[in-house]
């Protein structure tokens, strides 16, 4: 995986915090974040960086991946495959100028998964946005947190 400078890391780990904030709202999920190194919550031997469950249920509806910039590269095609392929759906964020990019990576190495982006609003505040894959199957039978 692409190492991330101390300021990409923070950038990331925002996005997850913010993220975490937006959804956490919801009446019908449970987040939960691996931001930097932690491995809080893992999906088979995979650590995600959000992993979102029915609440009251061990069921995974869905997982996103946060990228920054600078690992929005080839060396991470592998692991958004791997991540892919876990079960629930895979969203796979990046900066709003990278969506483009993390799009034409996925496509050329065949790696299935919904968009999102992140950006900052007119008061500066992170915002997340996903966007659903009409191409996308729908989710086999769900995966649960081990």
């Amino acid at each position: 995986m692409a190492q991330r400078i101390d300021e990409e890391q923070l950038e990331h780990d925002l996005v997850i915090e913010a993220a975490k904030e937006q959804f956490a709202s919801s009446a019908k999920y449970v987040i939960h974040t691996n931001p930097g190194d932690e491995r809080n919550t893992a999906v088979g031997h995979q650590h995600p960086d959000i992993i979102v469950t029915e609440k009251g249920s061990t069921k995974i509806r869905f997982i996103i991946e946060v990228e920054t910039t600078n690992s929005v590269a080839t060396e991470e095609v592998n692991h958004w495959r791997t991540l892919s392929g876990l079960g629930p759906p895979l969203y796979l964020v990046t900066p709003h100028l990278m969506l483009s990019a993390a799009e034409r990576l996925c496509g050329d190495a065949g790696v299935k998964c919904h968009y999102g982006y992140y950006l900052k609003d007119e008061l500066g505040r992170l915002k997340v946005v996903l966007m659903k894959n009409p191409a996308m199957p729908a989710p086999g039978p769900g995966t649960r947190l081990r």
